[in-house]
């Protein structure tokens, strides 16, 4: 993926380089726990730029999908557990305003069951 965005800029291939920083951001929460944390940032820094061009208005449904992927790595992120989960159910319920249960029913099961298990994580530690 990083090669790949030698060709892929966001100037030449906008959308192309909003699709291969989403991948990239998901291959790297995909790497093994053992000294993750590096890996989740960057992660989170592949999704906030994937979102430079995955707008809410430009394209809803890859936005929606780079904001789960984003609430995954935020909810992967070590540190401030409460403040990472706070920020993960966020990015998960902004996704949740694109994937409604009536037009993207799957999408929204998985990113609501991913948000529920956030929410009870951040609430068994208060």
């Amino acid at each position: 993926y990083r090669s790949a965005l030698e060709v892929r800029t966001k100037e030449n291939h906008p959308a192309e380089f909003a699709a291969t920083q989403n991948n990239l951001g998901t291959a790297l929460l995909h790497l093994p726990i053992t000294g993750r944390g590096p890996y989740v940032k960057e992660a989170i820094e592949c999704f906030e730029k994937a979102m430079q061009v995955r707008t809410k208005t430009a394209y809803p449904v890859d936005w929606a999908k780079t904001q789960s992927n984003l609430g995954l790595a935020w909810s992967r992120l070590p540190g401030d557990k409460q403040d990472n989960l706070t920020e993960a159910i966020a990015c998960y319920d902004a996704a949740l305003d694109i994937f409604k249960e009536e037009s993207h029913p799957g999408a929204n099961k998985h990113v609501r069951a991913r948000r529920d298990k956030a929410k009870d994580q951040l609430a068994s530690m208060v």
